[in-house]
């Protein structure tokens, strides 16, 4: 059996919430393991299968495969409950006791389906606090400082939290962003933008400029001198543009050209997430007090600085793997659970990808064979059910669908276009969900 309950981070009457219960990690001098509760016993290990949806959508107009299929009119004659039900009888079968995040309930389109995907739980609240996620094809960094920019994440957050009210009992936790480009140098890269830099060429009134400015001054100011003539020398910029704090004119600076910008910029973004962050915790908190607040679902590029930040604000840390295999206890995964001060750990979206002609382009790791890609998954979740703080693992890709970004670009599922099993990778898949959930019993009851 597992020994007493050490603290309690929710007190709860029938919603899901955290336990933890002792555990000794000499590398934290801390007793600690984490299990979700519901009712006062744990769920054990809970693996979910997340986008659903893509059942009961529409198919692109360019995805000949799946108009072709036409599954959802075919098998389940356009009827959101009933495809939702089946696509909950796959995964079940399958060994999944969740259902993830981002199926279907938040829009009128797939409205009915979500509903029944959210009382046959238990899910996550993908909130979306604000529109820098890595995949948008545009992001928008708002100014944090913005009393406007509070006045949305609380208004999304709490609109969200009241939509899935009636399913509570089966809520997990609420996940702020899908994997932002918090990584600087990442996001100029991908995108020629990043959150500093837009900052940096607000109006000069902007409460984050002048944020920007203070911090500035605090780097820069010394005994013998406070004149921002230095900030223009550093960064290699005109002196005319620094001739006073309150007209400082950065917006030309370069931080992918200039090491010193780069360098203040990383040293910056923590105040952007801590302004982010503390919003987000209160306002979820406001509306459903005994939730499990997970942070943003981080790439493995997330800087240290920022996931120490969200764990100031989050009883748990939400996790996207690049999609190789991977083990928890030796590597970025781990590293990021120590830098977080021991939080628990979600693994939000993992998956892979296996050739399936006529598509060049997929989503994920590419691996040679449906088995390899399996292997890949069982070694992974397995990893994961072992670590001791990993509380639960979801899997991308239900059914394969085509993803137009501008060429056809696939997102593997378990399922083929038209509804048949991958196989062998659904075998594989089930058996490596059993043995991971097993598994995670053993270790707690140790």
């Amino acid at each position: 059996m597992v020994n007493p309950l050490l603290m309690l981070l929710h007190a709860l009457h029938v919603a899901t919430k955290m336990h933890v219960y002792t555990s000794y990690d000499s590398r934290l001098n801390s007793t600690k393991k984490f299990s979700f509760v519901r009712g006062g016993e744990p769920l054990g290990f809970v693996i979910g299968q997340n986008h659903m949806h893509y059942l009961w959508e529409a198919c692109d107009a360019t995805d000949a495969e799946c108009q072709e299929a036409d599954l959802f009119e075919k098998v389940y004659h356009s009827n959101q409950t009933s495809a939702a039900l089946g696509a909950l009888g796959h995964i079940r079968s399958w060994g999944f006791n969740g259902v993830g995040y981002d199926n279907g309930g938040f829009t009128p389109a797939d409205d009915e389906a979500g509903r029944v995907i959210m009382a046959n739980g238990p899910f996550y609240v993908l909130t979306e606090i604000t529109k820098t996620s890595s995949w948008m094809p545009s992001i928008t960094y708002p100014d944090p400082w913005d009393p406007a920019t509070a006045s949305h994440i609380g208004a999304s957050i709490t609109r969200q939290c009241i939509h899935v009210r009636p399913y509570r009992q089966n809520v997990l936790g609420y996940i702020w962003t899908d994997i932002p480009d918090w990584n600087i140098a990442k996001a100029q890269q991908q995108k020629g933008q990043d959150w500093v830099s837009t900052l940096r060429c607000l109006n000069a009134t902007a409460p984050g400029q002048q944020r920007y400015k203070e911090f500035l001054r605090q780097q820069y100011c010394n005994h013998t001198s406070c004149h921002p003539s230095a900030v223009c020398q550093q960064y290699e910029l005109p002196s005319a543009l620094c001739p006073s704090w309150e007209a400082l004119d950065l917006c030309s600076a370069n931080n992918t050209r200039v090491e010193a910008v780069m360098v203040d910029d990383y040293k910056f973004l923590p105040q952007i997430a801590a302004e982010v962050y503390s919003v987000a915790n209160n306002s979820i908190k406001a509306c459903d007090p005994e939730a499990v607040v997970f942070t943003d679902t981080f790439s493995v590029s997330t800087p240290d600085s920022i996931i120490r930040q969200a764990s100031r604000f989050a009883d748990a840390l939400s996790i996207q793997p690049d999609g190789a295999p991977f083990n928890v206890s030796d590597g970025i995964l781990d590293h990021f659970h120590l830098v977080s001060g021991g939080l628990p750990m979600l693994i939000a979206d993992y998956g892979f990808a296996y050739p399936h002609p006529p598509y060049e382009k997929q989503e994920w790791e590419m691996f040679p064979s449906e088995r390899a890609a399996g292997a890949a998954y069982s070694a992974s979740i397995i990893s994961a059910a072992q670590s001791g703080f990993v509380i639960g693992f979801n899997k991308c890709g239900y059914i394969d669908r085509a993803i137009i970004q501008p060429t056809p670009v696939l997102k593997p599922g378990t399922l083929n276009f038209d509804g048949s099993s991958h196989e062998p990778l659904a075998s594989l898949i089930t058996e490596a969900n059993h043995k991971a959930r097993g598994v995670w019993w053993e270790v707690s009851n140790r």
